[in-house]
C-alpha cells in the first residue's frame, strides 16, 4: 500500500479456509479507501461458478455507477446476450481496461478466486498482462490447495512493469489466540482452543462458543470437508434456528451470494412476513450480514453458506431451485439469469428447460464459451431418448464449437469423431458438413495429414459424384490443407473444377486458395490472376452470401499482403473481420487480425499494428493456438523494432520463437523476426543461424527479403563477397517475382555494400531507386531507410543539398510514424550535415534564449519528447515543460516543430 500509486502491483493473498483472507482483504480495502483510493470489490462464489464474469460483476457495476459507459460491459451486468458483432472475448477485456483507466485506476479487491469462473480468470489474466495506463493495485485471495490449474495459469504471467507480492496468511500463534480471547497466554482455555483450532481464526471463533465439544488435540487440516468439531459447532447454530429462519438461511444459500432479499419469500416458500422475520433472525445470529452500501446480504463466510446448502436435503434443494426459477421468470429474468437454477432443478424430458439452456448457451457462447459448454452438457442430460429428431446432434455440434472456442480443441475433435463414427451415410449433406467441420478442427490443431486423409476419403464416396455441390466445401478445405502442407500442385488440382463454378461463392473460395498457393510457390502470374478473380467475387457478394466463405476472404487478404497489395488487403480483411464477428465465426477472427497487423506494419501504421498484434495474441491464447500466438508475437516484434529499437522488440521475438515449431510457415515469421532483432543487437552469429533455418523452407514470395537479410548479416560479419552474392540474388528474384517492395528492400542492402566498398555513386543510385519503388507500394518506413542510405551516399560525393533533402524526408517519415528506431541514423546525419552547412545568422528572438533554453530548444528540434529531454539533462519533466513553454513564447511560435526552422544549427552548437 505504501508503494501505491507509484507503480501498479498484484498482491496474492493465499491461505487455507478460515485463516482470515477475507477479513484481511476487507481491512485492506478500508485502509485504501481511507487514503482516498477508489476501491472496487468482486469475488468468486462456490455455487455460481458457471455465471459468466461472476467474479467481476460487482466490479463492473461499480465502474458503471462511477460514470463509466460501455455497452458490452453493461450487457454482461444486465445478464443480456452480448451482440455477436463483439464476438471476441478480448474486446470485453479491453473495454474493462478502458473503464478502469477512465476511473483513474485504483484498488481492485477479488476474494475467493479459487471459485472464479473461466471468463473471470481470463479477464484477470488479461489485466495482469496488460494493465491499464494508470496505477492499479490488484489484491486477489485464494486457497492454494484448491487452486485450479486455470487460476494458476492466470496469475503466472504478469506485465514486466507490474510488481508482484505474495502474502501467505498463516495460523495464529498461541500468544495471538490468547490476545484475541482477552486471556493470559498459557491459561488452560486459550491453550486448549489453540490446540483444537490449530490457530485457524474461523475454527477458533466457532469452537470458543462450545468449549466442551472438542478435544484438546489439533484439528485435521481442511481439504474439502470441515473438521468434525467445527461442523458440529456450525450445525448447532442451524439446529437452534426457528423453522422460518432455517428456511430463509437455506433459501439464501440457493439464491446466491450476494442474497437478494426480494427472492427469499418465494424460494423459502414462506409468506413475506414470515420470510422477513426469518431474515431478521439469521442476521441477528450472524449467519448473514448486510452487504455494505447495497440492498443485499452475504453469508458471514463462504464455509457457512456451503454447509447450509449441503445440509439441506437434495429434494428440498431441487424444489428451491425450481421456485427460484419461477420467481426470476416472473421478474422477467432472461435465459442467463434462469440457467443456473434450471440446471439444478429440471428433470429429464423437460424440453422447455432444454430450449432455455440452449438459448443461454447461445447468448454466452462468444463471451464465456466454458459456461456454454456446461449449459449444453446440462441440456444434453435432460434430453429423453425419444427426443425431437436432430436436437441431440444440433446441441452436440454447438458444444464442439464452444469447446473449440475455449481452446479445448482435442475434446471438440473427439466429439466430432464420435458423431461421425455413428452418423449414417445419409443424408449426404449432413455428413459432408460434419466431415468439413471435423477437418477444420484438425487443420487448426495442425493435424494436416489427418485432415487431408478424411477429406480425401469422403470425396471418394461414389454418391457424392451424383451430388457434386455437396463436395465443394470438402474440396476447398482439402485444397487449403494441401497449401498449408506446401503441396500447391495438389491444391490446384483439387480446386480446378471449381474455378468457373456458377456459384460465385464457390468460385471465389477456389481462387482464394490458388492465390495464396501461387504466392507461396512463386507462380505470380497465377497468383495475381486468382487474386483479381477472388477480389471481384468478394466485392460483388452480399454480407450474407460472403459469410459462407469467410475462410476464403482471409486467404485473399493474406495473398494480397504477400503480393504487396496492402491497402486492398486491409480493406478485405477488415470486412472479413466484421463479418466473422457479426455471424459468430470466431474460428477465423485471429486469422483476420494477424493479416491486418501484417498490413499495418508494412504501411507504417505502427500504433495500429501494436494494438492489432495485442488483440491477435489475446484471441490466439483464448483458442490455445500456439502457432497463431507465435505469429502475433512476431508481428509485435516487427512493430516494436521500428518504434523503440531492438531491446524493446527482443522479448516479443523470443516469445514468438518459443511458441512455435521449426520448419513451419509460422516458424519463418518467428525466426525471421528474431533474426532482424539479433542483427540490430550486433549478435551476428545467432542471426545467421536463425536465418539459415528460415531459408531452408522459405516461401518463394518471401525469399528476396530473407536473402537480402542474409547479405546484411554477411556484411556486418565482414564478408562483403558473400553479402553481394546474396543481395544480388535477392534483387534478381524480387525482379522476377514483380515484388517492388522486396526489390526496394534488396536494393537498400546493395546500396549499403556499394557505400562500404567506396562506390557512392552506385550506392546513391540504388538507394534512390529503392526509395522510389517503396513509395510506389506504400511502405514508408523501409523508404525512410533507403533515404538514409541515399543521404550517406550524397554526403560521400559532397552533395550536401541532396543529402539534406533526403534527411529531411526520412526525418519527416520517422516523426509522422513514431519510428524512434530510425532516430539514431537520422540524428547522426544531421550532425554531420551541420558541419558542412553554413550557419545562418541568429535571429533576435533566438538571442533572447538563456543557455538552458537553448539546450532544450536544440533537443526539441531533433524531435525529443519532454520525458526524453528530462532523462538526457537529468531534470524533472515538469521543469522541462516550463522551459518549453518559455522557448515557444520567446520564439513566437505555436508548435515544437517550428523550433527546428528557427534553429537549423541547434544540433551542432
Amino acid at each position: 500500500m505504501r508503494s501505491f500509486p507509484s507503480r501498479s502491483t498484484f498482491v496474492e493473498v493465499v491461505g487455507e479456509p478460515g485463516i482470515g483472507k477475507t477479513r484481511l482483504l476487507a481491512e485492506f480495502g478500508a485502509t485504501a479507501a481511507a487514503r482516498g483510493h477508489r476501491v472496487v470489490r468482486g469475488g468468486g462464489s462456490e455455487f455460481e461458478q458457471e455465471v459468466p464474469f461472476g467474479c467481476f460483476l460487482g466490479v463492473f457495476e461499480e465502474l458503471l455507477t462511477a460514470g463509466g459507459d460501455d455497452p458490452l460491459v453493461a450487457a454482461v451486468v444486465a445478464g443480456q446476450p452480448v451482440s455477436s458483432v463483439a464476438a471476441e472475448r478480448h474486446r470485453i477485456y479491453r473495454a474493462v481496461r478502458r473503464l478502469l483507466a477512465a476511473a483513474g485506476g485504483g484498488v481492485l479487491v477479488l476474494d475467493d478466486l479459487h471459485w472464479a469462473d473461466r471468463a473471470s480468470l481470463e479477464l484477470l489474466s488479461h489485466l495482469l498482462r496488460h494493465p491499464p495506463a494508470c496505477p492499479l493495485l490488484v489484491v486477489g485471495a485464494y486457497r492454494p490447495r484448491q487452486c485450479p490449474p486455470r487460476l494458476a495459469a492466470a496469475v503466472a504471467e504478469t506485465a514486466p512493469g507490474l510488481e508482484r507480492v505474495r502474502m501467505e496468511v498463516g495460523p495464529l500463534s498461541e500468544a495471538e489466540v490468547a490476545e484475541l480471547l482477552g486471556r493470559r497466554e498459557g491459561a488452560a482455555l486459550p491453550r486448549r482452543l489453540f490446540l483444537a483450532s490449530g490457530g485457524n481464526p474461523f475454527y477458533l471463533e466457532v469452537l470458543r462458543h462450545l468449549p466442551t465439544t472438542w478435544s484438546s488435540g489439533p484439528l485435521p487440516s481442511w481439504d474439502g470437508e470441515l473438521p468434525a468439531p467445527v461442523l458440529a459447532a456450525l450445525r448447532r447454530e442451524l439446529v437452534d434456528l426457528p423453522a422460518e429462519a432455517l428456511a430463509v438461511a437455506r433459501a439464501a444459500a440457493v439464491v446466491g451470494d450476494p442474497v437478494d432479499p426480494g427472492l427469499l419469500p418465494a424460494v423459502a416458500d414462506l409468506t413475506e412476513d414470515a420470510a422477513l422475520t426469518g431474515l431478521t433472525t439469521v442476521v441477528e445470529r450472524d449467519l448473514v450480514r448486510p452487504d455494505e452500501g447495497r440492498r443485499s446480504f452475504r453469508f458471514r463466510h463462504p464455509l457457512v453458506r456451503g454447509l447450509v446448502y449441503r445440509d439441506s436435503s437434495a429434494g428440498w434443494r431441487l424444489a428451491a431451485h425450481h421456485r427460484a426459477r419461477r420467481a426470476l421468470a416472473a421478474r422477467g429474468g432472461g435465459p442467463l439469469t434462469l440457467a443456473p437454477h434450471v440446471l439444478r432443478s429440471a428433470a429429464v424430458g423437460d424440453l422447455d428447460a432444454v430450449v432455455l439452456l440452449r438459448r443461454a448457451a447461445t447468448d454466452v457462447l462468444d463471451t464465456s464459451p466454458a459456461t456454454a459448454v456446461e449449459w449444453l452438457r446440462g441440456a444434453l442430460a435432460l434430453l429423453p431418448l425419444d427426443s425431437v429428431p436432430g436436437w441431440r446432434l444440433e446441441i452436440l455440434l454447438m458444444k464442439t464449437r464452444a469447446l473449440a472456442m475455449t481452446g479445448d480443441l482435442d475434446k471438440s475433435r473427439a466429439i466430432l469423431h464420435d458423431i461421425l463414427a455413428s452418423a449414417p451415410r445419409r443424408p449426404l449433406g449432413l455428413r459432408a458438413a460434419l466431415v468439413a467441420q471435423c477437418a477444420l478442427v484438425e487443420r487448426i490443431l495442425g493435424h494436416y495429414t489427418t485432415a487431408s486423409g478424411m477429406l480425401a476419403t469422403e470425396l471418394a464416396e461414389p454418391a457424392l459424384e451424383r451430388e457434386p455441390d455437396l463436395s465443394h466445401p470438402l474440396r476447398v478445405e482439402l485444397a487449403t490443407v494441401a497449401a498449408l502442407r506446401g503441396r500447391f500442385e495438389q491444391s490446384q488440382e483439387v480446386v480446378a473444377p471449381l474455378l468457373d463454378h456458377a456459384d460465385r461463392a464457390v468460385a471465389t473460395a477456389a481462387h482464394a486458395v490458388l492465390a495464396i498457393g501461387g504466392a507461396h510457390t512463386g507462380a505470380m502470374t497465377q497468383a495475381r490472376e486468382s487474386v483479381e478473380r477472388a477480389a471481384a467475387g468478394v466485392d460483388a457478394m452480399s454480407d450474407r452470401e460472403l459469410s459462407r466463405v469467410l475462410d476464403a476472404v482471409g486467404q485473399l487478404g493474406w495473398a494480397e499482403t504477400l503480393l504487396e497489395q496492402h491497402v486492398t488487403a486491409r480493406r478485405h480483411l477488415e470486412r472479413g473481420l466484421d463479418l466473422s464477428r457479426r455471424f459468430g465465426q470466431n474460428q477465423v477472427v485471429t486469422y483476420f487480425l494477424l493479416g491486418q497487423c501484417y498490413a499495418a506494419v508494412a504501411l507504417g501504421e505502427l500504433t495500429t499494428a501494436v494494438e492489432l498484434a495485442e488483440d491477435a495474441a489475446e484471441s490466439a491464447r483464448l483458442i490455445a493456438s500456439r502457432p497463431m500466438t507465435a505469429m502475433a508475437y512476431a508481428l509485435r516484434a516487427g512493430a516494436e523494432l521500428w518504434l523503440a529499437g531492438p531491446e524493446s522488440a527482443a522479448p516479443w521475438a523470443e516469445r514468438a520463437v518459443a511458441a512455435t515449431d521449426r520448419h513451419t510457415w509460422w516458424w519463418d515469421a518467428a525466426g525471421g523476426a528474431l533474426t532482424r532483432v539479433r542483427l540490430a543487437q550486433g549478435r551476428f552469429a545467432e542471426a545467421r543461424d536463425l536465418l539459415a533455418d528460415v531459408l531452408t523452407g522459405a516461401a518463394s514470395c518471401m525469399r528476396p527479403s530473407w536473402l537480402a537479410l542474409w547479405g546484411d548479416i554477411a556484411m556486418a560479419g565482414g564478408d562483403p563477397a558473400e553479402a553481394r552474392r546474396s543481395v544480388s540474388e535477392a534483387v534478381a528474384e524480387a525482379t522476377d517475382l514483380g515484388l517492388a517492395g522486396q526489390r526496394g528492400n534488396a536494393l537498400i542492402s546493395l546500396a549499403r555494400i556499394d557505400l562500404v566498398e567506396g562506390r557512392p555513386d552506385r550506392a546513391g543510385e540504388a538507394a534512390r531507386e529503392a526509395a522510389h519503388a517503396l513509395h510506389g507500394v506504400g511502405q514508408p518506413l523501409t523508404r525512410a531507410r533507403a533515404l538514409v542510405i541515399a543521404a550517406e551516399a550524397a554526403l560521400a560525393v559532397d552533395d550536401v543539398a541532396g543529402a539534406a533533402e533526403h534527411v529531411r524526408q526520412a526525418k519527416a517519415i520517422a516523426r509522422e510514424r513514431g519510428a524512434t528506431g530510425l532516430r539514431p541514423p537520422v540524428l547522426d546525419l544531421e550532425r554531420r550535415l551541420g558541419a558542412r552547412l553554413p550557419r545562418p545568422p541568429e535571429t533576435a528572438a533566438v538571442a533572447t534564449l538563456t543557455e538552458r533554453e537553448r539546450q532544450i530548444a536544440r533537443l526539441l528540434a531533433v524531435g525529443l519528447s519532454n520525458k526524453e529531454i528530462a532523462d538526457r539533462l537529468v531534470i524533472a519533466p515538469r521543469t522541462v515543460e516550463t522551459h518549453v513553454t518559455r522557448v515557444l513564447r520567446k520564439l513566437a511560435i505555436r508548435s515544437r516543430a517550428g523550433v527546428a526552422q528557427l534553429l537549423p544549427d541547434l544540433d551542432h552548437r
